[in-house]
């Protein structure tokens, strides 16, 4: 990323959103165009898939038979390798997506795809769990 690129994101620096994700149809579009309106168009698709999978791994497994859970959703810059940060912070089941190993690429399968889309297309994922909350922070 250049330095224009750099000093727009900083702009919102630590934006976040707090939802139900059961609820949450038209706000996760909402975010994830204004999550990918933050980048190049190089890296627009990238972080849109980043945001959508996330979002939807939280909605499908962490609080999966579940209505009124929250989700919180920020983003942020780190100062020093000025990457993106985007982080989840959910109340669900325990899940480090960081030691999930996905199966073997099966092509032919339909869906089970995210969170290997999540970790080739990320810098970095880092998980932690304080406080009964999952906080997975995505660098992009």
């Amino acid at each position: 990323m250049n330095r224009k690129d750099i000093k727009h994101i900083m702009n919102i620096w630590n934006k976040q959103w707090h939802l139900n994700p059961a609820k949450a149809d038209m706000e996760m579009e909402m975010i994830g165009e204004e999550i990918s309106d933050l980048f190049p168009n190089d890296k627009k698709m990238s972080a849109m898939l980043i945001f959508e999978e996330g979002f939807m791994n939280v909605a499908t497994h962490a609080y999966e038979n579940t209505d009124n859970m929250p989700l919180d959703i920020h983003i942020s810059v780190d100062n020093n390798t000025h990457d993106v940060i985007l982080t989840f912070i959910d109340e669900g089941k325990k899940f480090d997506t960081t030691k999930y190993i996905p199966p073997a690429l099966d092509k032919e399968q339909i869906g089970g795809h995210g969170i290997r889309l999540m970790k080739e297309l990320s810098k970095k994922m880092e998980y932690e769990r304080i406080e009964n909350k999952n906080i997975l922070k995505i660098y992009i």
